[in-house]
């Protein structure tokens, strides 16, 4: 499978392209898939129907072109594009209410719609990431020149934050074309595109000068969106072909994983392992790949679907849910009439489901699903049902005491014995399962995304990051105390293990999810207790931590996420924020909210109090350089009504200078009106 994502203004878009001006070598294909952000579902790309952009939603742009090219390299692979384009929006921040932008320093605006996008197409695959970004814009800055000069610092940070947010990958690959010569000010954009793509390992570019255009000389012909479509396909492949994407990850070219199904009528593929697909009650498509894959049904469907290549003998359809929910105890559901099989008509197989087998209560046969190209006659249950034998040598689950465990594949599952067992984990969200006895969980890699240990024993089993720490050149003995280690609250009672590369230097402002200890809090959780098997030392009341809800007083909590929540409690808690749109709520006391670094997308203090609470803001203004007394005279700090009987905190790093045009939020104070803050409810020095 391909996982990517299109992205910008309107000539990624397509403007006043429609279904007459497709390219001739277009062909419909239901493995080339696009998200629907209204029915929240994969769907079957149709150019010109479901392809357009808000106020155009009938065009279609490079998107087309690079299907073409893709369907044709990988005829048989998985493709899913999520495309959000917005035409005439600049990158440069533009604090006009209405007018949006693409900065990830404005609030729910398009750099935040677009990662809630992705975040949605991502949970219906299983959360697999984007492997690649496509981006086309730069047009509408090209028509101011302060906007146009700032545009190569823009583009650089824009990209840093789509690796952090739209992708999970800090050397996430993403293309992106130089925009034509036509805009005013085009000359200083393309020289900003230019800058970056020669600054940045992980990003490339091409040049668009020269591309056919429309009669508006601004928005590219037909001949312009294929050519830009193919360009963007020929990077693409030569990443791949290189071995600098990411692993086909689910539902793709993976093996041995579980995908389950979220969303009605969803489409789960697997890869070239016994994979386990899980369908939900709508009309799924499920296709297993390569290997003995197992199809899942656990609740009669409303809309049955179908299994696109299910091999008799070697796949296994398993009823054993709804048999369970019958009350069946037979060995032959076909023979007692719970299970029967009927030709469709097209050369496969329904597969029908009587709740009561022969008895004459219910009447009603269910249809569970349509094995496509399996013809009915003479099927046994014997041949649906019998479970794949296992591979031999492989990294399932484990067997005897003692062993060593190795993920090879993306999402693998690892299951140890009765003795203390090493359970290596790879770079997919592979679930670790130790089993009895002291087992070690290795992390040697960052994760592209994270998985699961189904069952760590604090105080008895081992997590082992040390190739991780050594890779930073951590010399400590603390990697909790010293920043690189914490731990946060996964909101289902379980700790994420976040990872930072440098600690608490200002190099790397990205924390890495390592993996998910299901059923252990993280309160009272030391670097001791994980990783040597110390025993655990009661929480402090009220808990609390770096990261998640804190209860204790006096205590100092530091988000450790994106979109974090911060909760002090009774006592001059100190609560740090992140870049992301962090809810900081101090409690009682005098606490102190501290903003260390511009945020990328900002968020709230739901509980600020002014006359008690205090607004830090000292290393914001120590990082421009402010020598002045006066921040709000000097248009350095601004309090203003959000019309909503709140206060939204802006900061200027160089007031009215020229460098930055636009103030950045820094965050909200819920519920206090400007004219309530006082000169001693902020500090800047």
């Amino acid at each position: 499978m391909a996982f990517v994502v299109f992205a910008g203004q309107s000539n990624m878009g397509g403007l006043y392209m429609d279904v007459s001006t497709l390219p001739a070598a277009w062909s419909p294909s239901p493995l080339t898939q696009i998200w629907d952000s209204q029915s929240k579902s994969w769907v079957e790309m149709q150019p010109g129907v479901n392809t357009g952009y808000a106020g155009q939603p009938n065009t279609w742009g490079p998107e087309v072109q690079f299907a073409i090219d893709f369907r044709a390299a990988f005829p048989n692979e998985v493709l899913h594009i999520v495309k959000e384009v917005d035409g005439g929006t600049p990158l440069n921040q533009d604090t006009v209410a209405w007018h949006y932008d693409w900065s990830p320093n404005s609030q729910d605006e398009l750099f935040a719609r677009t990662a809630s996008l992705i975040s949605d197409a991502s949970a219906s695959l299983g959360g697999a990431h984007p492997t690649a970004v496509f981006w086309g814009q730069g047009e509408e800055d090209g028509n101011t020149a302060a906007a146009a000069q700032a545009y190569g610092d823009n583009l650089s940070a824009f990209f840093t934050a789509v690796r952090a947010q739209w992708m999970a990958d800090p050397t996430g690959k993403i293309g992106y074309f130089q925009i034509d010569t036509t805009t005013p000010h085009a000359a200083d954009v393309r020289a900003g595109e230019v800058r970056v793509d020669q600054a940045d390992p992980n990003a490339a570019s091409f040049d668009t000068a020269g591309y056919p255009l429309q009669g508006d000389n601004l928005h590219y012909a037909a001949g312009g969106y294929t050519a830009a479509g193919d360009n963007f396909f020929q990077l693409y492949d030569a990443w791949r072909q290189a071995g600098a994407l990411p692993p086909d990850t689910p539902p793709g070219s993976s093996s041995g994983q579980t995908l389950t199904s979220h969303q009605y009528a969803d489409t789960l593929s697997g890869g070239a392992g016994a994979d386990t697909l899980n369908a939900g009650q709508g009309p799924d498509l499920l296709t297993g790949g390569a290997g003995a894959d197992s199809f899942v049904f656990a609740q009669l469907p409303w809309n049955a679907g179908h299994v696109s290549d299910f091999a008799v003998g070697a796949d296994r359809l398993d009823l054993s849910a709804l048999l369970a929910a019958s009350g069946y105890q037979g060995s032959d559901p076909v023979a007692d009439g719970y299970v029967s099989f009927v030709a469709d008509g097209n050369g496969g197989t329904e597969v029908l489901y009587d709740t009561d087998g022969r008895a004459s209560g219910a009447t009603v046969q269910y249809r569970i699903t349509d094995l496509d190209h399996v013809a009915p006659g003479g099927l046994t249950w014997a041949q649906l049902s019998t479970a794949p034998s296992p591979p031999a040598g492989g990294g399932g689950t484990g067997g005897p005491p003692g062993q060593v465990l190795t993920s090879h594949q993306y999402a693998d599952t690892l299951s140890g014995g009765a003795g203390a067992d090493t359970l290596n984990a790879g770079q997919g969200p592979d679930l670790l399962t130790g089993g009895a006895g002291g087992d070690s969980f290795v992390f040697a890699q960052l994760p592209w995304n994270a998985g699961h240990v189904s069952d760590f024993a604090v105080g008895v089993d081992h997590l082992d990051l040390s190739a991780l720490l050594a890779a930073s050149g951590y010399q400590g003995s603390d990697p909790v105390a010293d920043g690189y280690v914490s731990f946060v609250a996964d909101g289902n009672g379980g700790t994420e293990v976040l990872y930072d590369t440098d600690g608490r230097a200002s190099g790397a402002t990205v924390q890495y999810r390592i993996t998910d200890l299901d059923h252990v809090a993280p309160n009272g959780l030391t670097w001791a207790q994980l990783s040597s098997g110390a025993a655990p030392s009661p929480p402090a009341e009220g808990g609390g931590g770096t990261g998640g809800t804190g209860g204790q007083s006096g205590q100092v909590l530091t988000s450790a996420s994106y979109g974090d929540h911060l909760a002090g409690g009774a006592g001059a808690d100190t609560l740090n924020a992140g870049q992301g749109p962090d809810s900081l709520t101090g409690g009682a006391g005098a606490d102190r909210f501290v903003f260390a670094q511009l945020p990328w997308n900002a968020g709230h203090v739901t509980d600020f109090t002014p006359g008690t609470d205090t607004l830090d803001l000292r290393a914001l203004f120590q990082a421009a350089g402010y020598q002045g007394s006066d921040p709000l005279a000097d248009h350095r700090l601004e309090f203003r009504a959000d019309g909503s009987g709140s206060t939204q905190v802006y900061f200027d790093a160089d007031g009215n200078g020229a460098n930055s045009q636009w103030p950045t939020l820094i965050t909200t104070l819920d519920g206090v009106a400007p004219s309530q803050i006082g000169a001693g409810d902020w500090l800047f020095r």
